[in-house]
């Protein structure tokens, strides 16, 4: 184990600790989490052997999109999901956010609406996504004639289709520069965030901009579920940082946040509460990995999707999205 400084604000002082269990597969493990004094984000204790994180079945590299939105009515979807994105209002895609019955296209959303924010500072015609998973969103991306590159490093997925490429690397291995560098939840599942913020800083073109969407521990579903929020993801997160937490990082990185926004949806409370239950988030029951809504009472989600609107305009929702440039 180790009791390595806070990631973010570089503090050694800790003042407390949480024992989370892991709730993905519902393995039976718990992790020692260590709670930062100075910023109070989480950052996890014990040492974790890369090779047991990501299984081949883990959610976000099971969709290929070339098999899912690669032809047909999907595609054409996907053409106008990519087009609306890079308009003005990105009408398409708020509509989809809103009505879509599908939960991973209500996500794909949220992060398309990031993109669309990010293009109004400037122009964005080569795009890196780090810890793309399966490649589902540069893919996506790709449907409006830019460039793009998904990079994931546990993974073995390599492919390129039209100006799409997927590939088996980290940041290191790349010398190509970009408009846009996302990192859509994957900073946290870095050790060394401040190393991999220099080096995408490294690749970014002149007035290019970086998106970081990461979960937020200053949040009420931390305070309602602590340990069983399901963010928390243990052991996968490294560290689940603070608003202050976060700024602290990027000021020492040379990032200037231009924009911050919270964008969580009502999940952070069912599926959390399914959490507290003692159920794994894979249980079809759950409906989370199938990325079916959930089935609560109508009732309840109307309860449920209020709570997160009053979170997010209060900026205590459970994640977070920064649109920042070079200072």
């Amino acid at each position: 184990m180790t009791e390595s400084n806070c990631q973010l604000c570089n503090s050694g002082v800790v003042q407390g600790e949480f024992q989370v269990p892991e709730s993905m597969f519902k393995t039976g493990w718990e992790y020692t989490y260590l709670c930062c004094a100075n910023c109070g984000s989480l950052r996890r204790r014990d040492f974790v052997s890369q090779d047991d994180l990501y299984p081949t079945d883990y959610y976000s590299m099971a969709h290929d999109p070339r098999n899912e939105i690669g032809s047909g009515m999907r595609r054409l979807v996907g053409i106008w999901l990519a087009k609306s994105t890079f308009s003005y209002f990105a009408i398409f895609v708020r509509v989809i956010k809103i009505f879509s019955p599908i939960k991973q296209l209500r996500t794909l959303s949220r992060m398309l609406l990031s993109v669309n924010a990010a293009r109004r500072l400037g122009s964005v015609e080569k795009i890196l996504d780090v810890g793309t998973g399966s490649g589902y969103l540069p893919y996506l991306l790709s449907l409006s004639k830019r460039k793009t590159l998904g990079i994931a490093p546990y993974t073995n997925i390599e492919w390129i289709d039209g100006s799409c490429e997927v590939r088996h690397a980290t940041l290191s291995d790349i010398e190509e520069n970009f408009d846009l560098i996302m990192f859509h939840h994957s900073l946290e599942h870095m050790a060394e965030p401040e190393i991999y913020l220099k080096s995408a800083i490294r690749l970014l073109n002149r007035n290019g901009i970086v998106i970081i969407r990461v979960p937020k521990k200053d949040s009420s579903a931390w305070k309602q579920f602590e340990t069983n929020w399901f963010q928390l993801d243990a052991p996968r997160h490294e560290f689940i940082p603070t608003t202050d937490g976060m700024k602290i990082l990027l000021d020492r990185c040379g990032l200037k946040i231009i924009n911050q926004y919270d964008d969580s949806s009502s999940v952070q409370i069912w599926l959390s509460d399914y959490v507290q239950r003692g159920m794994s988030q894979m249980d079809e029951a759950t409906n989370f990995s199938t990325f079916r809504s959930d089935d609560s009472s109508f009732v309840a989600k109307v309860r449920n999707l209020t709570a997160a609107c009053f979170r997010n305009t209060r900026n205590t929702g459970d994640q977070t999205v920064i649109i920042a440039t070079l200072a």
